[in-house]
């Protein structure tokens, strides 16, 4: 126990479930002369077909970050990724188990060994470990100084003689382990490689309103991120991660790309012995650096079991030492840590292959969001839908996350003529020019800061610096220039020339995709000016450019599926009279919106490199 944790307070629960536990273990002794005990068969001596021990079954045990445990207990516990199941001799005759995997177990198997005495003794089988757990426990062979225990050597298992141990065992003098043939105990098996310390930890002691880490830690927080840590840990030690990770494209701080053999020993680096205090960020969707790694509420509910997100491999890539220049943090031309991380942990999704998700994650309203039902009518958040399947009380629907698309399209019917090959995205500087008039998209900021190596630093948009995007008849002072950065896939970032700012949805619709033209216009509560910020809060920077035909694109939202929407007054096309309103204060200079819709083709808009 370590020695900030409050163990006087939790001693009535292990005593309690102690007595209750080994009473109806020695009940059951005193009924069936020692059958507690897992029978032997050794037809040879030496050679036992299974796994002989104490049975026991710790269903009804304590928890930890259970609901209504106070923010100091649910931050005093350290846990290490190598030994998940954390034991410690408590004394001569007892030890605590904690299971801080954030899932329900089963037949896990208790290995101890002796200094200077026998080695990988099998000394229990736990029949069910429920998620969490923490209990203090009688060793088996003081319990049952007359059991058969067993170790493995030689491919076999042999007889141990436990009995010189039988009043006790000196703490110090002994080692703990756990193994089982489940699916999950050998993917818990790849995770004693990682020496990983974590803690929850609370970075607003005080609950300053005004910093960016939430005010209200709770359990909940503490279950989310032991699921989310330990499926990273998982995911960076598939045998095929360091290969993939070996052939991505990713530069370092200066822009330069990192060689094979330097990104293997970075993954290596980042598995080796590291602690980190994990957090959970308000306003921002996460920050790390060092030993701090911090993520929003809805990256822990939504990524793994749902889908991915790109948040925490940006962030580790600051915990180890890079910045925003580097495509360990943010994707250089689609490629870098985050995307390859995204990529592969989807695949593992949809193999079936990660260590904790919504099959075995036992917290059901931790992570869902029911949207369907009586009583349960809550709005999907934005990167997800409301299709989830009822459970078997039939009462309910929950979000879950957008399917992502197929890696290839299926082959179309022969009958089918080919499609026309779509038109190359416009990616680098261009003008972006309203169809109807001509009208450039334009910078309105009062900032003259290049924001591009101190991104995140205004914290959101609610900024003095976010102004609303216009439209204005030239390229004043190269306020219309614009660089269009491939993030992901068909995703954009549109970044002002000038002082590196993002475009930025600031509708609050939600997703519109399936509901278009609902509205019916562009004088509606939902249609917002559009903004630029210093970054990609809540993914409200993110773009895709949908081509329409004629060099023509829709600029949709991918958060909301909303267009950017033209939104002057004036009906003259000005590309004859370019420069004629003299500048971005004309009464024609009007906020660009977001609409659900391309209302009298405003939301028509042609890219022109520069």
């Amino acid at each position: 126990m370590h020695g900030h944790q409050k163990k006087p307070e939790l001693t009535k629960f292990y005593s309690l479930f102690k007595l209750t536990a080994l009473c109806a273990l020695f009940h059951e002794a005193a009924a069936l002369p020692l059958q507690d005990t897992a029978p032997v068969a050794c037809g040879r001596p030496g050679h036992c077909t299974e796994t002989p021990g104490l049975k026991l079954n710790l269903d009804g045990s304590p928890r930890i970050y259970k609901d209504g445990d106070s923010k100091a207990e649910i931050t005093a516990f350290k846990y290490r990724t190598d030994a998940i199941i954390r034991m410690t001799a408590t004394s001569n005759t007892t030890f605590e188990l904690v299971n801080f995997v954030p899932a329900n177990l089963e037949d896990v198997e208790i290995v101890m060994s002796f200094q200077g005495g026998p080695q990988n003794v099998y000394v229990a089988l736990i029949e069910s470990l429920p998620a969490h757990t923490i209990v203090e426990l009688e060793y088996p062979f003081v319990t049952n100084p007359d059991g058969v225990f067993t170790s493995r050597a030689n491919g076999g298992l042999r007889p141990v003689d436990l009995t010189p141990f039988s009043t006790g065992v000196a703490p110090g003098q002994v080692s703990f382990d756990y193994r089982g043939t489940s699916t999950i105990m050998q993917r818990l098996e790849r995770l004693k490689s990682v020496p990983w310390t974590l803690s929850l930890h609370d970075f607003d002691p005080t609950g300053n309103p005004n910093n960016n880490w939430v005010d209200n830690l709770t359990p909940r927080h503490g279950r989310l991120w032991s699921a989310h840590i330990l499926n990273s840990a998982y995911q960076f030690t598939h045998p095929d991660f360091a290969d993939r990770m070996a052939a991505e494209p990713i530069t370092d701080n200066q822009g330069a790309l990192m060689s094979a053999e330097f990104k293997r020993n970075l993954l290596s680096r980042l598995l080796s012995s590291r602690r980190f205090n994990l957090g959970v960020v308000a306003r921002v969707s996460g920050l790390g650096g060092g030993s701090t790694l911090g993520v929003a509420d809805y990256v822990l509910r939504f990524a793994f079991f749902y889908g991915q997100s790109g948040i925490t491999y940006h962030e580790l890539g600051h915990c180890l030492g890079y910045s925003h220049a580097s495509s360990m943090t943010y994707p250089t031309n689609s490629r870098g840590f985050d995307p390859l991380g995204q990529a592969f942990g989807e695949e593992m999704r949809f193999a079936n292959d990660l260590l904790i998700d919504q099959t075995n994650y036992p917290w059901r309203s931790d992570h869902q969001v029911r949207c369907h039902g009586q009583g349960y009518q809550q709005q999907c958040p934005w990167y997800m839908r409301c299709t989830g399947t009822a459970y078997a009380d039939g009462t309910y629907r929950y979000c879950e996350g957008v399917p992502p698309r197929p890696s290839s399209p299926p082959p179309a019917p022969p009958s089918t003529p080919p499609p026309p090959s779509p038109a190359p995205p416009p990616w680098g500087t261009q003008y972006i020019e309203s169809c109807n008039y001509g009208r450039y998209l334009f910078e309105n900021t009062i900032s003259d800061v290049d924001i591009r190596s101190i991104r995140g630093n205004e914290g959101g948009w609610e900024h003095v610096n976010n102004r609303p995007v216009l439209t204005a008849d030239d390229n004043y002072y190269n306020r219309a220039c614009w660089n269009i950065r491939p993030v992901w896939g068909d995703l954009v970032f549109i970044e002002s020339c000038n002082y590196g700012r993002y475009l930025f949805e600031n509708s609050n619709s939600g997703d519109i995709r399936s509901i278009r033209g609902n509205e019916g216009g562009w004088e509606h509560v939902n249609n917002r000016p559009v903004l630029t910020a210093d970054d990609n809060y809540y993914h409200r920077a993110l773009w895709k450019l949908v081509p329409i035909g004629g060099g023509q694109w829709f600029i949709e939202s991918w958060l909301t599926g909303r267009y950017l929407f033209e939104n002057t007054i004036s009906d003259v096309d000005i590309r004859s009279i370019r420069g004629n309103e003299g500048g971005w204060e004309h009464v024609n200079n009007r906020p660009v919106l977001t609409a659900d819709d391309n209302y009298y083709n405003r939301a028509c808009w042609k890219m022109y490199k520069l």
